[in-house]
């Protein structure tokens, strides 16, 4: 999981996705972030650079915002 994610990451920085394709891969994104520990986050978030980490961040803010189950 941890290398789609830095793969993920990496192409946003590369190339330009599309708003509505962006959108079809939030789901698998989180699911991701629900699967992986909290060291391979830090794992993932030590191998990128620092505009790397910055997209990292905001995955990671939305996801907790938006995506994050919370339990009731």
């Amino acid at each position: 999981m941890k290398f789609i994610l830095t793969s993920y990451i990496k192409l946003q920085l590369e190339m330009r996705m599309k708003p509505e394709m962006r959108q079809e891969l939030v789901p698998a994104l989180y699911a991701i972030f629900d699967t992986t520990s909290v060291e391979g986050r830090k794992g993932v978030s030590d191998g990128l650079d620092a505009s790397g980490r910055s997209v990292f961040g905001t995955l990671w803010r939305e996801y907790v915002k938006f995506g994050k189950w919370k339990g009731a």
